[in-house]
């Protein structure tokens, strides 16, 4: 089962708000490459988040954005797939975590 349908089929998520997810992983991954390869960018990460945030939302899932350009982007999890962790995050995204990519 790949990310996609893992998404679809236990979160609800539609093609729409994948589409509009892959569109913001795409960016920040944009963004953190040029930050690692030019210390700036052109890209307004911001902005992404936003969107991220605000799509991730509407299916009671939250992000979680992985600044290093060697990997995927974009996470998303939700507060039941954080159950029993005693880490944050930051520690467990591969784990707990779907990437959107």
């Amino acid at each position: 089962m790949t990310n996609k349908q893992f998404l679809f089929k236990h979160h609800k998520l539609t093609r729409y708000a994948w589409d509009r997810l892959r569109a913001c992983e795409v960016n920040l991954h944009c963004w953190a490459e040029d930050q690692c390869n030019f210390g700036e960018s052109s890209i307004d990460e911001a902005y992404w988040l936003r969107l991220a945030r605000a799509t991730a939302e509407r299916f009671d899932l939250k992000i979680y954005h992985q600044g290093d350009p060697r990997g995927c982007a974009l996470y998303v999890y939700s507060d039941k797939e954080m159950e029993g962790s005693r880490y944050p995050i930051q520690q467990v995204y591969n784990t707990r975590a779907t990437a959107i990519c």
